[in-house]
């Protein structure tokens, strides 16, 4: 759903043909289906949940050429760190930090070969700095963000296109399940469309791409040392007041 049901709708519109992974079967089918009768190319899927262990082996020994791989599947649960379900959080990692890099690794042995290939790691502005109360969340995207440098140095010189996307409040189905108040983040929420279009144009040129001005001002501000301890301020505050008061 969300960004990567729509990077497979603008990919396929492009004549390239998809596969899809998810966990629910039935919405996997209805989005090949649409894909095929939308864009006439071959669209394949998977049920599998990225999460648990062995789960990208099977995705590889399933769908073994790949040329563009979209690391896009992740969640994250507002908390604070003393508060959260250990279980879940690690479950977080999973998803977002091990299965893109498992991934990767097994997909970049291939395109290196051919001197062909994609990887597009689907991280957020959050990777700039721990965002309070999105502790766990934010430090997977900035995992996101340095496993994409390090692939990149390494790749340079092998036809590999890298790219760590950094998108900022993105109106998807994953969002409105959290118990965020988005009218109280004084960045307006981009569509996944928009997300999606923005990283497609820029394919093949700088690594880290911000779509969005506010996202893009938002993202200097958590880079700059000198605004740091204010821009860290401000995040903790809005943070606190985008979610549920306790009781």
């Amino acid at each position: 759903s969300g960004i990567g049901l729509e990077f497979s709708r603008q990919l396929a519109a492009q004549g390239i043909n998809v596969v899809v992974i998810g966990r629910n079967h039935k919405k996997l089918v209805s989005t090949c289906n649409e894909i095929q009768n939308n864009y006439n190319v071959k669209a394949q899927s998977l049920s599998i949940d990225l999460s648990k262990p062995g789960a990208p082996q099977k995705v590889f020994d399933t769908f073994p050429h790949i040329d563009i791989l979209i690391n896009n599947a992740g969640f994250g649960i507002p908390s604070t760190i003393s508060d959260c379900n250990i279980s879940q959080e690690s479950e977080i990692v999973n998803l977002n930090c091990i299965a893109p890099m498992q991934l990767s690794a097994l997909y970049l042995p291939q395109m290196i070969s051919k001197k062909f290939g994609c990887l597009v790691f689907v991280s957020s502005v959050m990777a700039f700095s721990g965002v309070p109360y999105m502790t766990n969340y934010s430090s997977t995207k900035a995992y996101l963000l340095s496993l994409g440098e390090g692939i990149k140095a390494e790749t340079k010189k092998q036809g590999i296109v890298v790219q760590v996307l950094c998108p900022g409040p993105t109106d998807t189905p994953g969002a409105s399940k959290h118990v965020v108040d988005y009218s109280k983040i004084p960045v307006s929420q981009m569509t996944s469309q928009e997300v999606v279009k923005f990283s497609i144009s820029q394919l093949g040129s700088d690594l880290v791409q911000i779509p969005g001005c506010q996202n893009k001002l938002i993202s200097s501000m958590m880079r700059c040392e000198i605004l740091k301890s204010i821009s860290s301020m401000v995040i903790e505050k809005i943070a606190r007041n985008a979610l549920p008061k306790k009781k």
